[in-house]
Parts: structure tokens; sequence; C-alpha cells
């Protein structure tokens, strides 16, 4: 499914080569057919684009799940992103104990190899 909407993608707003026939044999077909086969490869970066950051959205919604389950942080008060397997942590905390449990349910979650932890403690977090 990805593959067909990133193909839909990548085809959006262009113009297909047409292949018109003539009298003079295949050899004329070949221009028009390397432009249709140049036309389509565009599309595997788009793919790939496209199914990295389906990636990097679902492992961000997992570890903000996991922060708002979890009763030592105020997850409201922490900004979660991920790219490629790494997550950043930004936003306030009471204390370091909830900072430190903020990286601890992040590092716990399936598909983060790295945690960053730029929450700034003292600032807020649970009451």
């Amino acid at each position: 499914m990805l593959l067909m909407m990133a193909l839909a993608l990548a085809g959006c707003g262009r113009e297909t080569p047409a292949v018109v026939a003539k009298e003079e044999g295949p050899e004329t077909q070949a221009p028009a057919a390397a432009e249709v086969g140049q036309a389509v490869e565009p599309a595997k970066p788009a793919e790939i684009e496209l199914s990295m950051d389906v990636e990097d959205a679902a492992l961000t919604a997992r570890v903000k799940t996991r922060l708002m389950a979890d009763s030592r942080v105020a997850a409201l008060d922490i900004d979660v992103g991920g790219q490629n397997g790494i997550v950043t942590l930004k936003g306030s905390a009471k204390d370091e104990k909830e900072k430190a449990a903020a990286e601890e349910v992040a590092r716990g979650t399936e598909g983060v190899t790295d945690v960053v932890n730029m929450i700034t403690p003292g600032t807020g977090g649970t009451p």
C-alpha cells in the first residue's frame, strides 16, 4: 500500500510521455520508453522517505503513549520527537527524578535506539 501511495504521489503533476509507433521501426520507440522509465524512477526515494516518516511517527506515538501511562511523568509538559530510532525529549519536569523517569520510559520503548534528553528540571512537571 505504501508503494502504491508513493508511486501515485511521485506521478502527480507529471505527464507521461506518449509512445508513438512510427513506420521506421522499434528503434524510434526507445527514447520514449526510456523517458517513461525515467519518469517512474524517482518514486524510489519518495517511497523510502515516506516509509521513514511513517516509522518515525509511529515511534514518537509509542513513546508519547508510554509517557502518558506513567504516573511519574507529566507527559503533557514533554515534547517527543523521533528520527531513525533516536528519540528527543524536550520540555519541563518538576525535578531530576521526573526527567530521569521520562528518559527511562523512552529507552524502554520498542524501536528506540538512543534518547536525547533535553528536558529542563525545576520548570514544571507533576505537582
